[in-house]
C-alpha cells in the first residue's frame, strides 16, 4: 500500500531549496509588525482596548521596533480620520500617545462640518425654490436633502477634498 504523505511533509518536500534573505526576514519582521499595530488601533478604536493599554504594548517593544509602530501608528490615525464620525480616540491617540499637534486636523474637521452646514442650507433653500416655482409651498414642506443628486456631488467633492488635505498633512508628518 503506497505512503500517505500529510500536507506538512509535502510543503516541507517543496520547501527544501528555497532559503530566505536578510532583506526578506527584515521585510516579514515589518509586515508582522505592521499587522500587528493595525490590530491594536483596530481595538483602540473598537473601544477594546484603553489607550493606556495601547500604550503598554508600544512600550513594550524594542527601540527599532517601536520606532517603526509609532510611524505606522500615525499613519494609520490619520487614515481613520473620518469627517463625518467620531475621532475623539484617533485625536487622543495622536495627541498622547504620538505627541502630534493635531490642530490642522481638528482645523479640517471643523471646515468639513461648516461646509457641510451650509451646503445643507443651500441644498435646502434651492429645493425650496423650485417647488415653489412647481406651486408647492407652505410650513408642512420639508426639502428631502438626500434625494437632490447635486448633494450627493457636493458630499463626495467634500469628501475628496478633506481626504486631499489629510493626505497632505499625513506627507507632512512623515516628512518630520
Amino acid at each position: 500500500m503506497a505512503e500517505i504523505k500529510s500536507t506538512l511533509d509535502i510543503i516541507m518536500e517543496r520547501a527544501k531549496g528555497i532559503t530566505v534573505t536578510e532583506e526578506e526576514k527584515a521585510q516579514f519582521k515589518r509586515r508582522d509588525l505592521e499587522e500587528k499595530v493595525r490590530g491594536l488601533l483596530h481595538k483602540a478604536l473598537g473601544g477594546v482596548m484603553d489607550l493606556d493599554r495601547l500604550s503598554d504594548q508600544l512600550a513594550g517593544l524594542d527601540k527599532a521596533d517601536r520606532e517603526v509602530a509609532m510611524a505606522v501608528l500615525l499613519q494609520q490615525c490619520l487614515g481613520n480620520v473620518d469627517p463625518e464620525g467620531d475621532n475623539k480616540t484617533v485625536l487622543a491617540i495622536l495627541e498622547h500617545l504620538l505627541k502630534v499637534d493635531t490642530t490642522s486636523v481638528t482645523g479640517l474637521l471643523a471646515e468639513f462640518h461648516e461646509s457641510l452646514e451650509k451646503g445643507k442650507t443651500d441644498q435646502g433653500e434651492k429645493i425650496k425654490k423650485r417647488l415653489r416655482k412647481a406651486g408647492i409651498s407652505g410650513s408642512a414642506v420639508v426639502p428631502n436633502i438626500l434625494a437632490a443628486p447635486d448633494w450627493h456631488r457636493y458630499i463626495s467633492e467634500l469628501r475628496e477634498k478633506f481626504l486631499g488635505d489629510i493626505d497632505a498633512i499625513r506627507d507632512k508628518l512623515k516628512k518630520t
